[in-house]
């Protein structure tokens, strides 16, 4: 079996190079039909915190960088919603707790209870291939996630108050 040549990234004067400079963006059109988007998300294992003009480090635990990754992603659809730039943003920032149900089974019991609740929830269903059919098809793709509106925590007593945080077990 022949083994398929490593595609060499995109650099300087070939197609598809981005370049950055200043306050321009330079663009050639893609080299290949490939077309999909992503979000690319980095967060910091460890920040500068600072208080009363002294410094010092935060470890920031598992659950908190990954709730810091939904902060961004959500900041930055909303302004490409909004159709602004993030300094502008109207954006409210909210707490957000990151819980971990066991499978499959528990987050759909979870929602399911949240809804007789009557609180709002979204469902997140991942098109990887990795996850089934790789569509949005609700019937056969694979949930992943769910959050609820932005709500008072009282709401979520007797429902989501068992699940441990995300990353703590």
């Amino acid at each position: 079996m022949k083994k398929k040549p490593t595609p060499k990234a995109p650099g300087p004067g070939d197609p598809g190079w981005v370049s950055y400079k200043w306050d321009m963006k330079v663009t050639a059109p893609p080299a290949r039909m490939d077309t999909e988007k992503r979000i690319y998300v980095v967060v910091a294992a460890t920040v500068d915190g600072h208080k009363g003009g002294n410094f010092f480090k935060v470890i920031q635990p598992i659950g908190r960088q990954v709730a810091q990754c939904a902060h961004v992603v959500s900041k930055m659809r909303w302004t490409e919603a909004a159709g602004c730039t993030a300094k502008d943003a109207p954006f409210i920032s909210i707490t957000t707790i990151i819980l971990q149900a066991r499978d499959s089974r528990e987050l759909n019991h979870v929602e399911d209870l949240l809804k007789k609740a009557e609180v709002a929830v979204t469902s997140f269903f991942d098109t990887n291939p990795e996850y089934g059919t790789g569509t949005f098809d609700p019937l056969v793709s694979c949930k992943t996630a769910i959050c609820t509106e932005p709500i008072e925590k009282f709401r979520t007593t007797g429902i989501l108050d068992y699940l441990p945080l995300w990353g703590s077990q």
